[in-house]
C-alpha cells in the first residue's frame, strides 16, 4: 500500500517539478540577459534612435495609464453586477443564462475583444486609434472576470451577517454597503490586483485600437496614441529591423513587465492569506 502511494506521489509530482523547472529556467534566463541593461536611466529616460538606445519611460507610463483607465471604466459595472447576482438576482433561467454568458466571455480569446473594440470604439464611436479606445476595449475584457470575482467575494462573507442585519430592520442596500462590502474588501482587492496583473500584460486587445511602438514623448491626452510594455516587447523580439541589436532591451523590458505582474500577483496572494487567517 505504501509502495503504491509513493508511486502515485512521484507520478503526480513529476509534472509539477517539470513546470517549476521551466519557470525557474525562463526567469533565470530573463534575469541573466536583462539585468545588465536595467538601470534607473533605462527606466526613466526616453527612447532614442528608434528604440535602439535610451530607456522605456514612455512605455511604462503608457502601460500604467492604460491599465488605470481600463480599470476605472470596468469598476462600476463589475461592482454593481456582482452585487446584483449575489443579493438581488432570482434563481431562474435568465440568471443562469446571464452567468453562463459572463463565464463564456471570460474565456473568449483576447484578440476577439480587440477586433470588437476596433469596430465599436475606433470606427462607430469615432474615437480613432487612441488610449481611450484601447482602455475601453480592455475594460470589456476585464468586466466578466471582475463580475465573477465580486460575486464570489460578497458570497464569501458569512450569511449570518446579512440575516442578522435584516432581522434588525436595516434596509437591504444599507446592509450591503455598510456591512457586506467592508467585510468582502480584502477579497475584492485581491481580485483587483489579479485584474491589474492581467491588464498590464495584455497585448491582443490593443493591437488594433491605438498602441504604437515608438513615440518620442508622452501625452496625457486619452485621445492620442500610446506605448505599452507587452506590445513593445513583441515588436522588439519579432519585428524590429535591428532585432539583434535591440534584443537586450527586449529582455530588460520583459523583466520589468514580469516584475509588475508578479508584484500584483503577490499582492493578491497576501490578501487571500489574510482572509484565510481571519475566517
Amino acid at each position: 500500500m505504501k509502495l503504491k502511494s509513493s508511486f502515485y506521489f512521484y507520478l503526480l509530482g513529476i509534472p509539477l517539478f517539470l513546470f517549476l523547472f521551466v519557470i525557474i529556467f525562463l526567469t533565470s534566463y530573463l534575469i541573466a540577459h536583462g539585468i545588465p541593461v536595467l538601470s534607473l536611466r533605462f527606466l526613466f529616460s526616453y527612447p532614442e534612435k528608434q528604440m535602439t538606445a535610451g530607456g522605456i519611460f514612455p512605455v511604462i507610463f503608457g502601460s500604467f495609464y492604460l491599465t488605470i483607465l481600463a480599470f476605472i471604466f470596468s469598476l462600476i459595472p463589475s461592482l454593481f453586477s456582482g452585487i446584483y447576482f449575489a443579493y438581488y438576482a432570482q434563481d431562474n433561467f435568465l440568471t443562469f443564462a446571464l452567468k453562463t454568458l459572463i463565464k463564456s466571455l471570460s474565456g473568449m480569446p483576447a484578440i476577439v475583444f480587440g477586433l470588437f473594440g476596433l469596430a465599436l470604439f475606433v470606427r462607430i464611436f469615432k474615437l480613432g486609434l487612441s488610449l481611450l479606445a484601447s482602455s475601453l476595449t480592455l475594460s470589456l475584457l476585464t468586466i466578466p472576470y471582475l463580475i465573477t470575482t465580486t460575486e464570489e467575494a460578497l458570497l464569501s462573507v458569512p450569511h449570518t451577517f446579512y440575516e442578522a442585519a435584516i432581522a434588525l430592520g436595516i434596509p437591504k442596500w444599507t446592509v450591503i454597503r455598510k456591512i457586506i462590502l467592508p467585510e468582502a474588501k480584502p477579497l475584492l482587492l485581491s481580485g483587483v490586483f489579479l485584474a491589474f496583473a492581467r491588464l498590464i500584460g495584455e497585448v491582443a486587445p490593443i493591437l488594433f485600437t491605438g498602441v504604437a511602438f515608438y513615440l518620442k514623448t508622452i501625452s496625457f491626452s486619452p485621445l492620442e496614441k500610446f506605448m505599452a510594455l507587452p506590445y513593445h516587447i513583441y515588436i522588439l523580439a519579432t519585428q524590429h529591423e535591428k532585432i539583434l541589436k535591440v534584443r537586450p532591451i527586449a529582455f530588460a523590458s520583459s523583466l520589468v513587465l514580469l516584475f509588475f505582474a508578479l508584484t500584483f500577483g503577490v499582492g493578491a496572494y497576501i490578501l487571500r492569506m489574510k482572509i484565510k487567517k481571519y475566517y
